[in-house]
């Protein structure tokens, strides 16, 4: 639907690269919630666009049998599961002047997926989506918001000298470097996580992180696609650790 809808996909390339340079991902639930701002400015809301568009896709199914949602009921369906559109390497497509693929998150896939694109004849057809096509093709994919899934931050009690002569070390993540892509094109951007621990450390099932330690420091640093694949140094600047000295071994 996005596809075929020329008015709802250029709503959604205001939306993402107009009002959010440099922003790789914006949720039904944001969209939804600026439609007041959208409207201030004069120009149609996303949730009309929306509305209209699979009311358009409805009206032209051929058979009866096929049991119809609403645009209202399908876009309230996307905000409460947390639905979000992401475009991986939007760094290399900053005027949306392409012809855009959609694609969605199998689930059970994190590297390739079905996508659905336009041909030199004008007839919509199915593409294979994978991180390769991705680059060459800009690529708007439904997925689950992936903050969902970030381990969360933690940080240790902040701790001062305790004798004279002490000194504090407060510790930084300064700049990340990744070689190559590590997470599949359906997990979004590389999460690398900083530990700090006394001793091994484990994911449990829930992704969280795990330690023996009576405590201990975990920072995440979001690594982009087109970072990654080109190997470069990204600033992060993330404190880490508010007291740090020689003797932790850590």
């Amino acid at each position: 639907m996005i596809k075929t809808d020329k008015d709802l996909a250029a709503s959604l390339r205001s939306n993402i690269s107009l009002s959010r340079p440099g922003q790789q991902n914006v949720s039904f639930k944001e969209l939804v919630a600026e439609d007041n701002a959208i409207k201030s400015r004069g120009t149609e809301s996303f949730t009309n666009k929306f509305v209209a568009a699979v009311a358009n896709q409805n009206a032209h199914r051929t058979t009866s049998s096929v049991v119809t949602t609403t645009g209202n009921e399908l876009l309230n369906t996307l905000v409460e599961d947390g639905a979000q559109i992401y475009f991986p390497y939007e760094e290399l497509y900053p005027s949306y002047s392409e012809e855009i693929t959609v694609a969605y998150d199998p689930i059970d896939n994190a590297d390739v997926s079905t996508g659905f694109q336009y041909n030199a004849n004008g007839e919509l057809v199915e593409v294979t989506v994978n991180d390769l096509y991705a680059q060459q093709h800009p690529t708007l994919i439904v997925m689950e918001d992936a903050a969902a899934y970030v381990l969360p931050d933690t940080q240790l009690q902040v701790m001062r000298p305790t004798a004279i002569g002490d000194t504090v070390n407060e510790v930084y993540v300064g700049a990340v470097r990744l070689t190559k892509n590590m997470d599949g094109l359906f997990d979004g951007n590389n999460e690398v996580v900083f530990v700090r621990s006394d001793t091994f450390i484990r994911l449990n099932a829930t992704g969280q992180v795990e330690s023996g330690s009576k405590g201990y420091i975990t920072k995440n640093a979001d690594v982009r696609r087109y970072d990654a694949s080109n190997k470069r140094w990204v600033d992060k600047n993330i404190f880490f650790d508010s007291d740090w000295d020689r003797t932790e071994q850590s």
